[in-house]
């Protein structure tokens, strides 16, 4: 809550962001800015890059046990200045929200936040569906009751096409959307 990043985020195969380079369980982030320069490079389609989040996680390994978690992530009150660049899906304010969709009851949320980077996406993942570039969230793959409302993008958005042909999508607010109401 309340944190600020003017430092240079530069990785490869990681998760990358301003704040919190991946999330799992309830998470709620608020008050926080982004002012560096992110930048992820690689292939695996879940690794993303955004100016406050990169990627929610729906699993994690703890010893030998993987543990699959209900997550909800709530953003508020979050700006990115910082540019943003990925290999594929890149946001202002969130790269990816999650490999899956939240089970009832968990929610991701993305209310009143902003973004005045640029936001760049280049060819990367495996998946058409998980590139792309945005002022505020790069893929968004919620549920009927997940919102993002009150949020702005007067940065620069700019996607480049995939070398295997497929679609790179560029977008004010979020280049890809599945079951969120906005």
């Amino acid at each position: 809550i309340n944190s600020v990043n003017n430092g240079e985020v530069l990785v490869k195969n990681v998760r990358a962001a301003g704040i919190i380079g991946s999330s799992v369980g309830n998470v709620m982030i608020s008050g926080c800015i982004n002012y560096g320069r992110v930048h992820y490079e690689g292939t695996p389609e879940e690794m993303n890059a955004g100016g406050i989040s990169g990627n929610g996680i729906k699993q994690y390994t703890s010893g030998s046990t993987t543990v699959t978690t209900k997550n909800s992530l709530v953003i508020r009150d979050c700006y990115n200045y910082g540019k943003i660049e990925a290999t594929c899906s890149a946001g202002g304010i969130v790269g990816r929200t999650s490999l899956a969709k939240p089970v009832s009851g968990y929610n991701y949320v993305i209310e009143s936040c902003g973004n005045a980077g640029e936001i760049i996406c280049v060819d990367g993942g495996t998946s058409a569906n998980t590139k792309g570039a945005s002022g505020i969230v790069g893929y968004f793959l919620g549920a009927a009751n997940n919102k993002i409302s009150r949020c702005f993008n007067v940065g620069k958005i700019s996607a480049s096409t995939s070398i295997d042909g497929s679609v790179v999508r560029a977008c004010g607010i979020a280049s890809y959307m599945n079951g969120t109401a906005m």
